[in-house]
C-alpha cells in the first residue's frame, strides 16, 4: 500500500485492511471510521461530476470520492492539508 491510495486512507482511519478489501472486491461500501485521516472537499453534484469528467479526462489519479445522493453533493476526500493549499 502506498500512502495515499484509497485502500491506505481507509486503513489509516481506523478501518480494518481485509474488511475494506473485502467490501471493495465484492462492490460494497467498507465502513471507515470518521476521523482526522483526511480532508473532505463537498460539492454540489453537477459540479462534483463536470471535476471528476475533467479529472479523469486529465489523467488524474483519482482517491477517495463519495455521491451523496440525499444530500445531491459529491465528496472527494484527500491527504489532510490539501484543502487548505489553495487559500490565501
Amino acid at each position: 500500500m502506498t500512502p495515499h491510495t484509497p485502500t491506505a486512507l481507509a486503513v489509516a482511519a481506523g478501518a480494518r485492511l481485509s474488511d475494506v478489501e473485502w467490501a471493495w472486491r465484492t462492490g460494497r461500501a467498507a465502513e471507515v471510521p470518521i476521523g482526522t485521516a483526511w480532508d473532505v472537499t463537498r460539492v454540489t453534484g453537477t459540479i462534483g461530476a463536470v471535476a471528476l469528467q475533467r479529472l479523469r479526462a486529465g489523467g488524474t489519479a483519482l482517491g477517495l470520492v463519495l455521491e451523496v445522493p440525499l444530500r445531491a453533493t459529491v465528496e472527494f476526500l484527500a491527504p489532510p492539508g490539501c484543502s487548505r493549499a489553495g487559500r490565501r
